[in-house]
């Protein structure tokens, strides 16, 4: 059975700046990102949140929205066009706020069985739960996980098969401080199909 490990608790606050540009008319703004992450010291039990694209709303402006207007005065009241802009309405920034945990099962030097959920609430769209389990055995790692929508009626409508994945990752360390990772992962997309994803990352 897995130990009792440290706490430890950590934060972490990040500015970005958010533009989108169609042409002459686009957007900007400032949004942040902000999250904590909490280990609890009993059987590596890790909790952790987070708030995505915090921000004010946008609004699109530039040229293309820019017009004139005839009126169609006849003398003696007749004049230039009247220049004019077409009014935008404001929208959100797509926050996202997650709350999630983690925990081993068993954690040894070489071997650990680790299962993890998190919930994902959007402002747009519905809120999921995401599924995962990890099996390391060093140097492989077995995974598999499963994305559950929340809105039934929907998720039924994309299929329930939908949101299955799976992979696999092989680690290997060349010299001290070095290290070699080569990931498989597969994930069904329902109506776009299954996804396969190679990934080779180096870490130093």
């Amino acid at each position: 059975m897995p130990g009792c490990s440290r706490t430890s608790f950590r934060s972490a606050l990040t500015a970005k700046v958010v533009s989108e540009q169609i042409w002459n008319v686009g957007t900007a703004g400032a949004a942040f990102d902000f999250g904590v992450h909490y280990n609890t010291g009993w059987r590596n039990l890790r909790l952790g949140m987070a708030i995505v694209n915090f921000g004010p709303d946008l609004k699109y402006s530039g040229g293309l929205l820019n017009f004139t207007h005839d009126p169609g005065w006849s003398w003696p009241w007749s004049r230039e066009p009247i220049p004019g802009t077409y009014l935008t309405e404001t929208f959100p920034l797509p926050v996202t706020f997650r709350f999630g945990m983690a925990y081993d099962f068993f954690h040894t030097d070489k071997s650990y069985l680790t299962a993890a959920a998190d919930l994902n609430h959007f402002n747009d769209v519905n809120e999921k739960v995401n599924l995962g389990l990890e099996y390391r055995y060093d140097p492989v790692s077995l995974r598999a996980g499963y994305i559950l929508n929340t809105d039934f009626a929907y998720a039924g409508d994309l299929g329930w098969s939908t949101g299955i994945s799976a992979g696999a990752g092989f680690r290997v360390q060349p010299t001290p401080g070095l290290g070699l990772t080569l990931d498989y992962n597969y994930r069904n997309l329902g109506r776009l199909g299954m996804s396969h994803r190679l990934t080779l990352s180096l870490d130093f």
